[in-house]
């Protein structure tokens, strides 16, 4: 569950222009004939990326292929291949290369998706089953990808394997094609060995059950293919299992490929991903929560824990245990085991869930045409106040504050037909928030409109029982507080299973709707389309309380952050007997949230592949809020939200470049507590790429500037960051260029306190110069360093206007991460991470930039919240006192008097190396001081030597330096200080040496 979490939080940082651009490239996919092919050509090839398609009846003009070749697009190639024979592979690799010069299109992936499957118990299945199984799903896969790894380890590419959930874990009835998935899994892991030196991504998918969505088996399928291995089992062996089990395990067959998920997109985006990421991940587990809790348990719980699930199993199917009483004692045991457990994974989830969307509904709110708005803690407190007090058996009529009243009487609620005998004419009208457009009418009486039950903004509900009879009527607005989100949610509670309900919005709804209330509205009333409600958007729906399935009575009209969503005027006759709504099985398409001002950006510019993807259009483009206080925890929310980094000016220096601009803002946009209405944008005055329109569609300011120079730059934007912002005690600067963590500015609220507090320090920057992989070490430390002011930096308002303005031609003329101020600045500091908040791309092209930002860095990647605790020893006296004990408290020292001596430095790294590469979490590292010989405070000729053993390039080290002292980790294991014997904290010493 840990990986299924961390992965939803770094989706939005890991596919940040970290991607490869598709244009140019080509993608061969195997078993293209139905299922994940078909739909992952036709995906892929519509997203741009020129796709081989391997169908296995090509030649025999099989559905799939002929689908394909209908399509009749030029970068779309239909190849007869069969993975099971050397020589069409061969074939189709040889046409491949062939159309891959004629078109440019070098082949940089191939997915290895070609496969079949079958069930039954191992008994029942015969050999040549497990051999045929083998030949597609393992030899195929193997013989495909070393027949296309010339060409891809050219390309530098990527190997993506199809595999499944079953290549993790055992299941029943499916060894024939688990044992072909576990040994994909283990082909893929040594060959993402094997390929690492030739810089080819090598990737595994794990689906979880997606047969009704690929239609794989059908029932005809699974009946068919059961009467033939009833029919070719041992006489014995029927004998042995009986009929009536058989027919059992064949049942339970019918309800697994019946019961998956049928939206198969989240395969096609992980495989994608997988093909165009920089930085693929190694496994991609599309599954529903269920199964991605399973496969986690099974690969990383005790055996004997997971077998709880067999046990149960084996048990209710009556082979598990002899004897009654002892079958009911264990399967007693099992359950409270079971419950356990799966109470704790539940208690978990939940919390996480509403810690994630408490204020979800922020996330749906336009794109800077309205202001995100901070919710008082006192909002939480009532909200906990109002459910306490809210007790369940309270019956519904007692929760209103008056008796539904009668509006309009309207014949036949103006439905045009004549409604057939049971049924009654119902409307349902909702635009934007104009008066006399809400209204909700059924059987000839207006329940709802102006003046009457108080109908109004945000989410407005009637309930009636199963003979229509309207038995409540409820307004909650959704837009003013969150605690109407959560009032609804108890309101929903209280409606009786069979009660009918009819939701319409008016005006705005989303604002503080939450993820929960909207949960709530979707399983148990039929929704499929609430989750997609934004901003200004309209929607209604006609649901019966726990009814299975999606109701037919349900229609949104999306806004566009701007305008509302199109009218809905809906006229028709309902059954009077609420049960006879019919569920549907399937939901209709998801509406996808509707980024007007990027689609209109994408149509008109080209070359902004990262901006454009299908993932990012399709996505909000607002950041998240701050987790809400748990009881105890207000006075520390109210603390956080007063942190001066909440409300700073964050202004971003466009240069020119507008791929560089989006791919900061991008990663800026999806900040931990971001208020966009203080992000601003200094673009140059004479646009030559459209910067102002790249800043509009995160909804940030975007202010022109007049600056040749990098150093004018800086001024320009402390001009502009304190002239909008006067009273801001603190403001943060940006270049293009920069990609930040997603805990970027969770260091920067964690840090603005003790930089305002301790005169000592200067700013704080995101960027440790030294951060390399390998010396970064505890992610959550933080040092301070003698530089200023560092890359992605924080400053004080009082240093720049006391020190720095007017003077900038003077002490700033140069980079900021090469220093500011010079002589000035002594005895004062800055904050730097142990592990960069920021990776940063060269904005300069000399060949010191290359070196220096090419090297592997150490970034923080997890999207923590901030933690006021963590500048708690921060200051000048408590940050030199915890370096004096650590100095003291050394096990290893080693002085370095001459070059001579360099070699106990060398054999302690590299003896050390290879024990210091899994991270103990829970190990307090083992402190090691290296001092060096000084002839004065700036001689650091040694220290040069010494910090190229750690690969240390350049004179980084330089820039890291606190009191004459460099700090760093070394892997996982050791805390290393170097340090001169001119430093403040040599004497702490003593005589060992």
């Amino acid at each position: 569950m840990t990986n299924w979490i961390v992965n939803r939080f770094l989706r939005v940082f890991a596919s940040l222009n970290i991607r490869v651009p598709q244009a140019g490239k080509a993608v061969l996919i195997t078993g293209c004939d139905s299922g994940f092919g078909l739909a992952l050509a036709k995906y892929l090839n519509g997203n741009g990326c020129c796709v081989f398609a391997g169908c296995l009846l090509k030649e025999k003009k099989g559905d799939g292929a002929r689908e394909l070749a209908a399509l009749k697009r030029p970068n779309l190639h239909v190849l007869q291949l069969d993975v099971a024979d050397d020589k069409q592979v061969s074939n189709c690799l040889q046409e491949i290369e062939a159309i891959s010069n004629d078109t440019k299109n070098e082949l940089w992936g191939i997915v290895n998706n070609a496969g079949i499957g079958t069930f039954g118990e191992v008994e029942w299945v015969p050999v040549e089953v497990y051999q045929r199984l083998m030949d597609i799903n393992v030899w195929g896969t193997i013989r495909v990808t070393k027949a296309s790894l010339p060409l891809i380890r050219k390309s530098q590419g990527r190997v993506v394997n199809i595999g499944s959930m079953l290549g993790r874990m055992g299941y029943p009835l499916r060894s024939p094609y688990c044992i072909t998935k576990f040994a994909v899994e283990a082909f893929s892991d040594s060959l993402r060995y094997e390929m690492k030196p030739w810089k080819v991504g090598v990737s595994v998918i794990e689906p979880g059950n997606y047969i009704a969505g690929t239609s794989i088996f059908s029932p005809e399928s699974v009946k068919s293919a059961a009467d033939v291995m009833w029919k070719q089992m041992p006489e014995r062996v029927r004998q042995d299992y009986s009929r009536k089990y058989f027919d059992g395990r064949v049942e339970m067959m019918m309800k697994y490929i019946t019961g998956g998920d049928t939206n198969v997109q989240p395969v096609l985006d992980a495989v994608e991903d997988a093909l165009f990421s920089k930085r693929p991940r190694p496994r991609y587990v599309p599954a529903s929560f269920y199964y991605a809790s399973r496969v986690f348990w099974a690969t990383h719980l005790p055996e004997s824990k997971y077998g709880l699930w067999e046990r149960c199993e084996r048990f209710i199917r009556g082979n598990s245990f002899r004897g009654r009483m002892g079958r009911v004692r264990n399967f007693a045991r099992a359950l409270c085991v079971l419950n356990a457990i799966a109470s704790c994974v539940l208690i978990v989830y939940c919390a996480l869930q509403s810690s994630l969307s408490y204020y979800g509904a922020r996330l749906r709110s336009s794109i800077g045409l309205e202001t995100p708005v901070a919710v008082d803690p006192n909002d939480f407190i009532h909200i906990v106040a109002s459910t306490e007090n809210l007790p369940l058996t309270t019956p519904l009529s007692q929760q209103l504050r008056e008796e539904p009243t009668i509006g309009s009487v309207i014949p036949n609620c103006g439905v045009k037909q004549v409604c057939p005998e049971g049924y009654k004419g119902i409307r349902v009208s909702t635009h934007g928030k104009q008066k006399g457009k809400l209204s909700v009418c059924l059987a000839g009486v207006t329940h709802l409109e102006d003046g009457v039950n108080g109908a109004g903004r945000g989410i407005n509900v009637v309930v009636t029982d199963a003979s229509l009879r309207v038995t409540a009527v409820r307004n909650f607005d959704t837009y003013e507080s969150v605690a109407a989100s959560a009032e609804l949610e108890k309101f929903l509670k209280l409606v009786a299973d069979g009660s009918l309900a009819i939701f319409i919005t008016f005006d705005e709804p989303s604002r503080h709707l939450t993820r929960a209330a909207q949960t709530a509205i979707a399983d148990n009333f039929g929704s499929s389309q609430i989750h997609n409600l934004g901003f200004r958007s309209h929607w209604y729906l006609i649901g019966r309380k726990g009814m299975d399935g999606i109701s037919p009575y349900e229609k949104i009209g999306v806004g566009d952050g701007k305008n509302w969503g199109g009218p809905l005027d809906e006229r028709f006759c309902l059954s009077h007997d609420s049960r006879c709504i019919p569920g549907l099985p399937i939901s209709a398409d998801p509406v996808l949230h509707e980024q007007r001002l990027l689609n209109e950006f994408c149509a008109k510019h080209s070359g902004y592949e990262s901006l454009c993807n299908v993932t990012i259009r399709r996505d909000p483009l607002l950041s998240l809020p701050l987790k809400p206080p748990k009881r105890g925890e207000v006075a520390a929310f109210k603390a956080l939200r007063a942190s001066p980094a909440l409300s700073c000016p964050i202004v971003v220096i466009a240069r020119g470049d507008g791929v560089k601009l989006a791919d900061t803002l991008k990663t800026l946009v999806f900040q931990i507590g971001l208020r966009s209405e203080n992000v601003i944008v200094l673009v140059p005055r004479k646009e030559k790429q459209p910067f102002t329109e790249i800043a509009g569609i995160f909804g940030f300011l975007a202010v022109p500037g007049m600056a040749a120079e990098l150093w004018e730059a800086y001024e320009e934007a402390f001009e502009v960051a304190w002239n909008l912002h006067p009273e801001a005690e603190v403001g943060v600067f940006l270049e293009e260029g920069s990609l930040l963590s997603p805990a970027f500015l969770s260091f920067m609220i964690e840090n603005a306190e003790v930089l305002l507090r301790d005169d000592s320090l200067l700013a704080v920057s995101s960027f440790n110069p030294i951060g390399f992989e390998g010396l970064a070490g505890d992610g959550n430390a933080s040092y301070r360093v003698e530089t200023f002011p560092g890359l992605g930096f924080m400053l004080k308002r009082e240093i720049y206007m006391g020190e720095m303005k007017g003077k900038m031609h003077i002490c700033c003329r140069k980079r900021p991460e090469e220093g500011w101020l010079g002589d000035e600045r002594i005895d004062r500091e800055v904050l730097i991470p142990a592990d960069s908040r920021i990776l940063v791309t060269p904005t300069t092209t000399s060949e010191r930039d290359t070196k220096f930002y090419s090297v592997p860095r150490s970034v923080h990647l997890l999207a923590n919240e901030p933690n006021l605790k963590k500048s708690v020893n921060l200051t000048r006296l408590a940050y030199e006192k915890e370096m004096k004990q650590r100095v003291e408290s050394a096990s290893i020292r080693i002085h370095v008097a001459s070059a001579a001596d360099l070699n106990q430095v060398r054999s302690f790294a590299s003896t050390q190396h290879t024990k210091n590469t899994v991270k103990h979490e829970t190990t307090v590292p083992t402190v090691v001081v290296i001092s060096f010989a000084q002839t004065g405070s700036h001689d650091f000729s040694l220290l040069t030597a010494v910090c190229s053993v750690f690969g240390l390039v350049d004179s980084a080290f330089l820039q890291a330096l606190h009191r004459g002292a460099l700090r760093f980790s070394f892997g996982s294991s050791y805390e290393v200080f170097i340090l001169g014997t001119a430093s403040d904290y040599y004497k702490y010493l003593g005589l060992k040496t």
